[in-house]
């Protein structure tokens, strides 16, 4: 309903939200093969609502440009925590598969750059 009501400009943001959200409640993705949890259907909308306005601004690129490259900061860091969650919320769905040294190794090394 939101998305009727919202302007343009401001729907690549909303969607960037709703991917967190969707991380933090912890929502299943629907069964089947090769299904994506709904987190990466809000990043993949957001990240294309983004670049349709990125296409709209000047070619010479000044401080209007600003929001539109933070935003994409925050894209890449939603895809990150998608990457993390799935790997995580995957371990913990095998009985008897705890973490390894190793994966947490990788998971703050890539938090950490």
């Amino acid at each position: 309903q939101a998305d009727r009501v919202m302007p343009e400009d401001m729907s690549h943001l909303v969607s960037l939200y709703r991917g967190y959200l969707s991380i933090h409640l912890d929502e299943e993705a629907p069964e089947g093969p090769r299904s994506e949890i709904p987190a990466e259907s809000h990043w993949k909308r957001a990240t294309v609502n983004a670049l349709k306005l990125w296409r709209k601004l000047p070619g010479v690129v000044g401080n209007v440009h600003i929001p539109l490259l933070q935003f994409s900061q925050q894209a890449i860091e939603l895809k990150e925590s998608i990457a993390n969650h799935k790997s995580l919320s995957s371990k913990m769905r095998i009985p008897h598969a705890g973490y390894s040294k190793t994966d947490i190794k990788m998971l703050r090394k890539s938090w950490r750059n």
